[in-house]
């Protein structure tokens, strides 16, 4: 842990216009400086930056907040490596050791063989980029579209064509072949001689969500139809396909700005891609997405979008990522590209602008199915029953999606089938696996991340009403309000805004937004009162006092709700008496409730 001390000193020695500047050209405009925020597209600029308070706000996406909140975003960082990056930068020694990023530990001698993959793909790259062999190459990924720039972000290289050549390397280093064996670059015979996995290809490193190379993607570059096309590492402890994808490292903080991910297909797909300036996508490995694979998207995002190729296994693709993504919470849409291109190809003739553009309009991936079965007309009992036990994993991942009933009014309509038989097929279990099936291990509980829970919106208005007309909340009695508010973060907040004054107000605010997550809804309300400090308009205080008025309200609701459930009790069990006595208190609640405006 670092001390606050520290942390407060960082901010001091660094000035947030001279950090903000070196992504965001900043004009002063007032007391502010503005410019356009790096975090979403605008062409009016809606960016502030206020330098005596040292926090940036944007009035178009409502981000906000310190150096610290704008370099974690703007970087992709977690806060750890923020602070070591700002710390580096004021010239702050942090109160703690600096622990060197370990390498994945699997079996024994796993280390090794990291080290050994990371020295393969420096020695594929200098191959490609260094040697007279790899001119070939380099002429033909130009002919594809791609730039040195490229080339370097994604470490591609060229797999020589003997049969020995990275082993032979790799063993003058020190390395066994052993560990090479293990690090999945030598295929062994049955009589125990090895040669290397990886011949004459164009070779495309796969790396962890840490960077950290553990596989390799090979395409073929000779005529031999007898090998495949593309060649990937083996499973092993190190690398699976079924837990990593390709480019999650390379493209994670073009995902965290985006706020969406695009699954593809391809390695070139992602690197395509990247060359337009498409750089929040990632791509499946030769198998089909997996609960692995969902559970990574969402440490970065819960929004997706699949782009597959517009072909027959590009359409069985995103049907059958429909319920894993929805058991993971995530509605993902699906864009339809057009016949004989893959993104790729629609990148170069479009560009970047026209293909969000293109993902921006897909359809829910859900949606885009029941417009395809609708499309097939009258359906017999036999086709119908078929299709909900097609649709039936899907059925059962909308269970705990607040866009549930949605759905399945969707499906009934198309289908002609009541909820009834839906909630049915939810609750039912899983066909078990056929005898030609391998039933499938048990696997661990899905470890999914704690929901973001979305503060009271009614709550969230008092809060911000409070800031704006601070002289007349000032005034309201704290009894009025603070034993009914719902929100313990926003009622600690109305609390210190009710005890502070005026002329303090800024400071204190100041200090708690720098407690604040930049995923917390409070952190933009009070960045943006902050770089705008609006003054209160006769519309503000009748909103305050709206506001002050329906939280009342709805306190005595919940009270009567309450009550409304005991008085039922009391008549089910026979007690008149008591019964109309809280039947009086209910008239009572019931004519404090004012008329709302």
């Amino acid at each position: 842990m670092v001390a606050d001390s520290t942390i407060n000193e960082i901010k001091t020695r660094l000035n947030i216009i001279d950090i903000v500047s070196e992504y965001v050209p900043l004009k002063r405009a007032g007391q502010t400086f503005l410019g356009l925020c790096p975090f979403h597209k605008e062409k009016t600029p809606s960016f502030n930056v206020h330098p005596s308070r040292q926090i940036f706000h944007c009035f178009g996406c409502h981000k906000g907040g310190d150096v610290f909140t704008f370099v974690s975003a703007i970087e992709g960082l977690a806060f750890p490596e923020t602070l070591e990056k700002l710390a580096s930068r004021a010239g702050v020694t942090l109160e703690r050791t600096k622990v060197k990023r370990p390498l994945p530990q699997g079996p024994a001698g796993s280390a090794q063989a990291m080290e050994a993959l990371t020295w393969a793909a420096k020695y594929f790259h200098f191959l490609l980029t260094k040697r007279p062999e790899g001119k070939a190459i380099l002429a033909y990924l130009e002919e594809r579209g791609l730039t040195q720039k490229s080339i370097e972000r994604f470490n591609l290289g060229l797999a020589p064509a003997g049969w020995s050549g990275l082993r032979d390397q790799l063993v003058k280093r020190g390395f066994s072949p052993l560990t090479l064996q293990e690090a999945g670059l030598l295929t062994v015979k049955e009589d125990g001689k090895n040669f290397d996995r990886f011949r004459d290809r164009l070779m495309f490193p796969i790396t962890d969500k840490e960077g950290h190379v553990i596989g390799f993607g090979a395409r073929r570059l000779n005529d031999d139809e007898n090998q495949p096309k593309y060649l990937n590492s083996s499973d092993s402890p190190i690398f699976s396909k079924r837990r990593n994808l390709y480019g999650l490292f390379e493209n994670a903080r073009g995902i965290r700005l985006k706020g969406e991910a695009l699954i593809v297909e391809g390695y070139m797909d992602v690197i395509g891609l990247w060359e337009k300036g498409i750089d929040n996508a990632i791509a499946v490995m030769g198998t089909a997405l997996t609960d692995e694979h969902c559970r990574l998207i969402r440490t970065l995002t819960n929004r997706v979008v699949t782009v597959f190729d517009p072909d027959r296994a590009g359409e069985e693709a995103w049907r059958h990522s429909i319920h894993l993504l929805m058991e993971h919470g995530i509605l993902a849409r699906d864009v339809s590209l057009p016949k004989g291109q893959d993104p790729d190809d629609f990148a170069k003739d479009k560009g970047a602008d026209a293909f969000y553009e293109l993902c921006a309009k897909a359809p829910r991936q859900i949606t885009k199915w029941l417009k395809e079965i609708a499309g097939r007309g009258t359906l017999g009992e036999h086709e119908k029953s078929d299709i909900l036990n097609s649709l039936a994993p899907i059925i059962r991942a909308t269970r705990r999606l607040n866009d549930r009933v949605t759905i399945w009014d969707n499906i009934c309509l198309v289908l002609g089938v009541s909820t009834n038989a839906l909630k049915a097929l939810a609750e039912s279990q899983p066909a078990a696996p056929t005898s030609q099936e391998k039933p499938r291990a048990p696997s661990a509980p899905a470890v999914r991340p704690p929901p973001v829970l979305k503060k009271d919106p009614v709550e969230m208005a008092l809060l911000k009403n409070a800031i704006i007309c601070h002289t007349e909340f000032l005034a309201v009695d704290e009894f009025e309000w603070k034993p009914i508010l719902r929100e313990a973060t926003v009622r600690g907040l109305l609390e210190l805004v009710h005890k502070t004054p005026t002329a303090q107000l800024a400071a204190a605010l100041q200090t708690e937004l720098g407690r604040l997550t930049p995923e917390d809804e409070i952190t933009p309300l009070l960045s943006g009162f902050l770089v705008q400090e609006p003054k209160a308009t006769a519309d503000d205080r009748e909103t305050l006092q709206a506001l002050l008025n329906s939280v009342r309200n709805r306190a005595r609701q919940a009270e009567i709700k309450k009550l409304s459930t005991q008085a039922q009790l009391a008549q089910r069990m026979g007690n008149e008496a008591e019964s109309l006595e809280i039947l009086g208190k209910i008239r009572e609640l019931r004519a404090q409730i004012s008329p709302e405006t």
